[in-house]
């Protein structure tokens, strides 16, 4: 498994493409954390994994950013693992998205 951080548009259009055809792994996903900005992703993704930023000086994620990314991951069949928004809730729209890929094992998180 081998993953990239995309926290904006522009990350996104880079790392994603680079990921999926030009690095050689079983399963490849991206990391939205910090989510900074409203992300359109494309591709075969095995995973998604989102959250806010933490900690002093933090910049807010808008949560219509995240849903978007849910209904996205939604429409494409790739899980979708939400840790928490700006505020430290760990559910979007009321539901908890803790979704992990079949064979991918374990992760710790």
């Amino acid at each position: 498994w081998l993953g990239a951080t995309v926290c904006n548009q522009e990350e996104a259009d880079r790392n994603i493409p680079a990921l999926l055809y030009s690095v050689p792994a079983a399963g490849k996903f991206i990391s939205c954390e910090p989510m900074l900005d409203e992300i359109d992703i494309s591709g075969a993704l095995d995973w998604v994994v989102c959250g806010a930023e933490t900690g002093p000086g933090k910049r807010p994620m808008e949560l219509a950013w995240a849903q978007s990314l849910r209904d996205q991951c939604a429409t494409a069949g790739v899980p979708f693992f939400f840790k928490k928004d700006s505020g430290g809730n760990t559910t979007l729209d009321g539901v908890e998205y803790r979704q992990r890929p079949e064979n991918q094992g374990r992760v710790e998180g």
